[in-house]
């Protein structure tokens, strides 16, 4: 019962109740150990206008599909989420922030290996922070990465308005 209250049903990932609880475990770790730790929060661009344009269990195919995109390349020790909704989070153990380039492009493979398995509009908005050199608390943490996100998705609006309907 405890196990089905930590697991998405819809992806078979970790959901939030889960994040919250792992991310308090690691960063105790992290401070402990002193090694930094990164958050990654991602929300999808365009799944509103999928579930309108080809129905909800087209919509479902592409949460479950960017699920697997992100185990796929994201590495063996950093944890995948779904948070909900249209929103996922990975914990990036270990994660050092002179390598955020190295993470967007883990981002972009997955957007990429969405659109190759067939949702050619594939897109979503992502955010990442680091303890212990940007936040102190797993609040922090998530509320930075969460600031970052929403500025990169005011930015792809910007780019694509037809995604200013979300």
């Amino acid at each position: 019962m405890q196990q089905a209250a930590l697991i998405d049903v819809l992806t078979g990932l970790n959901n939030r109740r889960s994040f919250d609880m792992d991310l308090e475990v690691e960063m105790a770790g992290a401070k402990r150990h002193q090694h930094s730790l990164g958050v990654l929060v991602i929300d999808l661009d365009g799944l509103k206008q999928l579930n309108d344009r080809e129905g909800h269990e087209r919509g479902d195919a592409y949460l479950k599909e960017f699920a697997l995109a992100l185990k796929t390349v994201f590495r063996v020790n950093d944890r995948v989420y779904r948070f909900g909704g249209d929103e996922y989070g990975v914990i990036l153990a270990h994660a050092n922030p002179g390598r955020v380039g190295s993470i967007l492009n883990r981002m972009r493979k997955t957007v990429e290996l969405v659109r190759q398995a067939g949702f050619s509009d594939a897109d979503a908005s992502s955010g990442v922070a680091f303890y212990p050199t940007e936040a102190g608390l797993p609040s922090e943490l998530v509320r930075l990465a969460d600031e970052r996100m929403y500025e990169e998705k005011r930015d792809h609006h910007l780019l694509h308005p037809r995604l200013s309907a979300e």
